[in-house]
């Protein structure tokens, strides 16, 4: 039949009152719905009025199987059936044993699958069919199938199955946390686009020693599908902030990278704990060191692939809800599953809830802790030390819950900010000490600065990322300048920017905070100030005519001079 979209799910999870409880349930029913009606991996939609089902009795769990097959046939789509909780045999046959059920069953106390299908598909055929069942004995249902389906239907029904044990017990929900594991965080070395059951079987089978999942099949082909496969769509996609307002900052800070040996330790210290903070002067390289982290393919292998998550750039005109909503999207980009786990996560607050928690909660840390799986999720903020004061209370409170609430331990936090500035407690910190002469003089050479300005350059830099970045920048503006004329200082670099313009574009200059040029080198643009600053206003210029008995524009009084001390980058 080929691939389709048209794909309808039912997920049962069911507690047995007469059987020991399983602790596992109903988060593992809970977490696969989610993963699978994930637009981003399994596409499903329910096929039922409830897609997910928890702890029905015997004649709820029968009736909801009837209407998935009803829905499904009705729309000619792929139907998915997940039965997760207990499960027990009589002879040939297999049941499921849903919050009523009896044992041993009979038809009024259990749910015969493979008779039930077998009627439902004579009555209301559908596209195909997908079953999977955590249960124990489940095998036995898989052998049932295997023989019944294929001869009393005739052939009609193209189907898989994925069972997590044989003729014996299951253990603790193992086959569907690894199942959803899979589809969530996809798996390398797949052809094709789409996760399929024998994939994820392989990976079950080394996970889980204590099963032997079953997989009988009929006339599947590609269309049976479990899910998209998240890695071979990330290839694609690109990194989290790709095509967001954090790529240019991201791109223009790492154009040039000098791979360090702190940026090893930086990678080396947040795989080994939970929260790194990087400490450093203006100018030290921190906000260079977060991007390096957010793009891997420019530090020679020291940043292994997809390590961050979602990395935010903070100013003293961020506010909470820009930084939620930076983070949010992200985290949506990168995170299979943690768009849908946010919608319904907001879905379920009450009214009263929502006016109560800050962007922040509703929109990063509430989902966070809802959504399943077991990998790690690594967010960078650049920046502490800029944070405007109304967002100070809010983000503050959110980074002390990333490093210290147990619902959020696989969260793995890494923050930059000046020593001095406040920041969540307990951090393995590293601090960034001036750079190296020999750091710097590769960088120059990577960026072609002609070799007989390097010596010149590195010392006027002393150690400083951002005078060296901004001499840099003089040098390839002025090809033959003498080491001699290179400026001394920021002022020096300011003053020399301003040259060659014309008188009006030296007075706008002079009117573009220091701050804001200095702000600019820290999204790595190439020269201070920013030109696009002088465009803006040299059109508010030209739009309006000089008011009558106005002096020339020069420096207005008590205006600042070049870059003041805390310049960052």
């Amino acid at each position: 039949m080929g691939i389709t979209g048209n794909r309808r799910i039912l997920v049962i999870g069911s507690q047995c009152a007469r059987l020991p409880f399983l602790s596992f349930l109903p988060q593992a029913a809970v977490d696969l719905h989610a993963v699978m009606t994930d637009l981003e991996v399994g596409g499903c939609t329910d096929a039922a009025p409830r897609g997910l089902l928890i702890d029905p009795t015997v004649a709820e769990a029968r009736a909801a199987i009837k209407e998935a097959f009803r829905a499904a046939a009705a729309e000619e789509a792929t139907l998915l059936l997940a039965l997760i909780g207990h499960g027990t045999y009589a002879g040939r046959d297999f049941y499921l044993l849903p919050h009523n059920g009896v044992e041993p069953p009979d038809s009024d106390t259990g749910v015969q699958l493979v008779q039930l299908v077998k009627e439902q598909h004579r009555l209301h055929p559908v596209d195909g069919l997908v079953v999977l069942i955590d249960t124990c004995f489940s095998g036995v249902g898989a052998l049932a199938a295997a023989t019944s389906w294929v001869s009393e239907l005739e052939g009609a029904l193209r189907f898989e199955m994925l069972t997590a044990a044989a003729d014996r017990p299951a253990y603790d929900g193992c086959f569907t946390r690894r199942l959803v594991a899979c589809l969530r965080e996809g798996l390398d070395g797949i052809p094709g686009e789409y996760l399929r059951s024998e994939h994820v079987k392989r990976v079950i089978e080394g996970l889980c020693p204590h099963q032997k999942p079953q997989h009988p099949t009929y006339n599947a082909d590609e269309g049976l599908y479990l899910a998209k496969n998240v890695i071979h769509a990330r290839r694609f996609v690109g990194p989290s902030w790709a095509g967001t307002a954090t790529a240019e900052t991201i791109q223009r800070l790492t154009a040039w990278l000098q791979p360090t040996p702190v940026l090893h330790e930086v990678v080396a210290r947040s795989q080994e704990g939970r929260y790194v903070a990087v400490a450093g002067l203006a100018g030290s390289g921190k906000s260079a060191l977060a991007a390096a982290l957010a793009r891997p393919e420019v530090t020679e292998g020291t940043v292994p692939s997809d390590f961050v998550q979602a990395v935010a750039f903070l100013t003293s005109g961020t506010l909470t809800p820009e930084v939620a909503s930076t983070l949010s999207d992200q985290l949506a980009r990168s995170l299979p599953g943690f768009a849908a786990t946010r919608d319904r996560f907001q879905q379920a607050l009450t009214d009263d809830e929502k006016r109560q928690l800050d962007s922040l909660q509703r929109d990063v840390l509430g989902p966070l802790r809802w959504l399943g799986g077991g990998e790690v999720i690594r967010v960078v903020i650049d920046g502490l030390d800029q944070l405007a004061t109304a967002s100070s209370a809010a983000v503050h409170a959110a980074l002390d819950a990333l490093v210290t609430d147990p619902g959020l331990s696989r969260v793995r936090l890494v923050v930059t900010s000046r020593p001095d500035t406040p920041r969540p407690a307990g951090a393995s910190e590293v601090r960034l000490d001036v750079a190296p002469d020999a750091d710097i003089r590769s960088y120059l050479a990577r960026r072609k600065v002609p070799e007989s300005l390097h010596g010149a350059i590195a010392v006027r830099a002393g150690g400083n990322w951002l005078i060296a970045s901004l001499l840099a920048d003089q040098a390839l503006k002025a090809p033959g300048i003498a080491p001699e004329s290179l400026p001394s200082d920021l002022a020096g670099l300011y003053a020399q920017n301003l040259r060659g313009r014309s008188v009006g574009d030296r007075a706008l200059a002079r009117r573009v905070p220091a701050g804001a040029w200095c702000a600019g080198r820290r999204r790595g643009r190439s020269h201070p100030p920013p030109e696009a600053a002088l465009r803006r206003q040299r059109a508010a210029r030209r739009s309006r005519s000089p008011p009558s008995g106005a002096r020339p524009a020069g420096r207005p009084a008590g205006s600042r001079g070049p870059c003041p001390p805390r310049h960052r980058q």
